[in-house]
């Protein structure tokens, strides 16, 4: 909710109501700028990402803490080997140590899809 001065008026994450600059929410920022405000810059990062600048290059970024734990879970998930990778791994592993997988004589066995005696 925005009041008539301009000032957003939020449920902060401890239940209490919180009035904020409207301006603070979206903000890109300049290095040097967010330091002398970094408090403000804290506040923002509640509502959306605050980013910041070094010569008009992206350089950090400051968010909420649960979008940080959200960007850690998925990349530990995207870090995490692939079950062909994992395979390839394990040959690697048997090759280097010598070792080979005993496989017993296949027999067939009936199949009643494909036996010739079937009647319909």
């Amino acid at each position: 909710m925005i009041d008539g001065l301009g000032t957003r008026v939020r449920l902060g994450h401890d239940g209490l109501l919180r009035w904020t600059n409207c301006v603070e929410a979206v903000m890109d920022w300049k290095v040097a700028e967010a330091k002398q405000r970094l408090s403000e810059v804290i506040r923002a990062a509640e509502e959306e990402p605050q980013r910041l600048y070094n010569r008009d290059r992206l350089v950090a970024a400051v968010v909420e803490p649960q979008t940080f734990q959200d960007f850690l879970a998925w990349r530990e998930r995207e870090q995490r080997p692939s079950i062909g990778e994992a395979f390839s791994e394990l040959r690697k592993m048997c090759a280097e140590e010598g070792y080979t997988v005993e496989i017993s004589s296949r027999r067939n066995r009936s199949n009643p899809f494909t036996d010739d005696d079937v009647s319909v």
